[in-house]
């Protein structure tokens, strides 16, 4: 299960964020922990992701910003506090 393509988005500020899926049904999101990436979730045998999908769920597992297949913005950009005011 571990070559699922990789699909891409362009995030809101430009940048090219991944995710993969797989299965059919009712959709499910898992969201990886810090330092992995999506990939791991999908790569573990007999992993949460296989098991779910099996049981009619899509799911869906993005990298979230650095993580993975996606990028990750220069230190100069895009990393000011949104404060609101």
């Amino acid at each position: 299960m571990t070559d699922l393509p990789v699909h891409r988005f362009q995030g809101r500020d430009g940048l090219e964020l991944a995710w993969r899926e797989t299965g059919e049904g009712r959709p499910l999101v898992m969201l990886h922990g810090l330092m992995a990436g999506g990939a791991q979730l999908i790569g573990l045998d007999n992993g949460p992701v296989g098991v779910i999908a099996a049981n009619g769920h899509r799911v869906i597992v993005p990298d979230l910003r650095g993580h993975g297949d996606s990028f990750v913005a220069p230190r100069s950009e895009g990393r000011r506090p949104r404060v609101p005011g």
